[in-house]
């Protein structure tokens, strides 16, 4: 999907240059893009803050983003380029745990396992930003129920 957005946008340079000034406007100042998917480069890095604030832009300003990372299964009509296809989230909190909201599975060598949870209840929306984990469905649970917790 990356991949696609990347080549929809102008390429690749074009594309990491708009990730990165979009990084820099909302302050994200310890992230650089060298790609369009994360995949591992010494050029391309962040911090668990900083990827909190990208998903707070998500989630607040992004409804078209978060009707696809909140979505269990998607289906995709067929047209002149593709068959129709339905992946499938990759995100088990979909569906496993209450008020979940979607965001970003991932895996890399670099970074291990990785997850960017969110998860809405009574009004409150939680981030949990997971790397580098064994388990990382069953760390952002830990993590998003500890929110919840502290803000009652």
């Amino acid at each position: 999907a990356a991949k696609a957005l990347e080549e929809g946008l102008g390429g690749r340079t074009d594309f990491v240059h708009k990730m990165n000034a979009l990084a820099k406007d909302l302050g994200m100042t310890d992230t650089m893009f060298d790609n369009s998917a994360g995949f591992d480069s010494d050029r391309n890095f962040s911090t668990p803050y900083d990827l909190v604030l990208l998903s707070r832009h998500i989630i607040f300003n992004e409804p078209e983003i978060m009707d696809i990372v909140s979505s269990d299964k998607l289906s995709i009509e067929s047209n002149d380029g593709h068959g129709w296809f339905g992946p499938q989230n990759m995100n088990r909190l979909i569906t496993e745990y209450e008020g979940s909201i979607g965001l970003k599975t991932g895996e890399t060598d670099a970074a291990g396992l990785s997850l960017l949870a969110a998860a809405k209840r009574k009004g409150t929306v939680m981030v949990a930003v997971v790397l580098s984990s064994d388990n990382h469905f069953a760390d952002a649970r830990r993590l998003l129920d500890y929110g919840f917790d502290q803000s009652q």
